[in-house]
């Protein structure tokens, strides 16, 4: 008699987080769901205002609402599918996501730390600090708690194994390194933004205030310019890599000069997004207020410094290519 021995799969050699990856990828869809819900809403309430004969909302403003809520749709729907099906790419991007999202959350609570006075003057004394506390408490969750949950379930080797051994293809994410793809993805929004805030047709400039087709073109090529830093950070070409740096610096003195020197509330007014409320929260004093300036400038010096850590990445072999890739795959 023949003894048949069937092989048994050899059981993998780190802690399989498929489960994870299943309940962090239905998180992230339903947050998807949330956005494209807050987008249907903004259209609705956007119609019944203009309906009712109340004040037509401006188009920038719709517009600026409609991709960035529409962008947002996309990135939790794609990288909660990605995650479910546990693929390379999503555990990246959703790395370089969080992380850019947790560092605009500690920036966003230190400037609330500075606005937080202005905003409760204008309330009620009785419920002033309820108020106050609900929203650094609604700021904190958004902003902190919530993208460091995910990096720590993200980040760890046994995640980065199990996306690994259950999706062997080489992915566009595995083209560079992460922290250069991170400035990469960034550029990629920057520019995507840039082309949604063309509808202002407003622009300020070391104290001037150009408007209408000049300040589309002005606009239109920065945007231009964010899209091939990002492209070409991404091949990893030395001279995005120096352009970008010289923006930073170049952006910083020019930056400085244009909040110094500009006037907000006929800034604010051109593009038509002036109101009472604005006025009365004394948010155009911000721009003046030291403590906004010296977080502004700590945010400037941090990317600079990150910016300037990323030169290793650039000087030593050159991007991976698909060809490459397929050698790699059938050699």
């Amino acid at each position: 008699m023949t003894e048949v021995i069937t092989a048994v799969p050899e059981r993998p050699a780190f802690k399989d987080r498929s489960t994870s990856l299943l309940l962090f990828g239905v998180i992230h869809i339903l947050f998807g769901l949330v956005c494209a819900g807050f987008l249907l809403m903004f259209a609705v309430l956007a119609e019944i205002g203009t309906r009712r004969g109340g004040q037509p909302l401006p188009t920038p403003v719709f517009a600026t609402n409609v991709m960035t809520h529409g962008f947002l749709t996309l990135y939790f729907f794609s990288v909660g599918i990605g995650s479910i099906r546990k693929r390379r790419w999503a555990r990246a991007l959703v790395l370089m996501v969080s992380w850019m999202w947790l560092i605009t959350g500690l920036l966003s609570t230190a400037v609330l730390g500075v606005l937080a006075p202005r905003l409760l003057r204008t309330m009620p004394q009785d419920s002033a600090n309820v108020i106050g506390i609900v929203i650094f408490g609604t700021i904190l969750l958004l902003y902190v708690v919530i993208p460091g949950v995910i990096l720590l379930a993200y980040r760890g080797p046994n995640v980065k194994a199990t996306v690994e051994h259950y999706d062997r293809k080489v992915r566009w994410t595995d083209r560079a390194p992460l922290p250069v793809l991170s400035v990469s993805v960034l550029m990629g929004f920057s520019a995507l933004s840039l082309l949604a805030s063309t509808a202002y047709a407003t622009i300020p400039f070391a104290g001037i205030i150009v408007t209408g087709v000049p300040a589309m073109i002005i606009t239109l090529a920065l945007a231009s310019l964010f899209g091939f830093l990002a492209l070409g950070l991404y091949r990893l070409k030395l001279s995005a890599w120096i352009t970008l740096l010289l923006l930073q610096v170049i952006g910083a003195g020019v930056g400085a000069l244009t909040i110094l020197r500009t006037d907000f509330e006929a800034l604010y007014t051109k593009m038509g997004i002036m109101s009472p409320d604005i006025r009365k929260l004394g948010i155009l004093d911000l721009y003046r207020d030291p403590a906004i300036l010296i977080t502004m400038g700590v945010a400037w010096l941090l990317f600079f410094a990150f910016v300037l850590s990323l030169r290793r990445y650039f000087v030593g072999d050159g991007p991976r290519t698909r060809a490459a890739d397929r050698s790699l795959t059938t050699g």
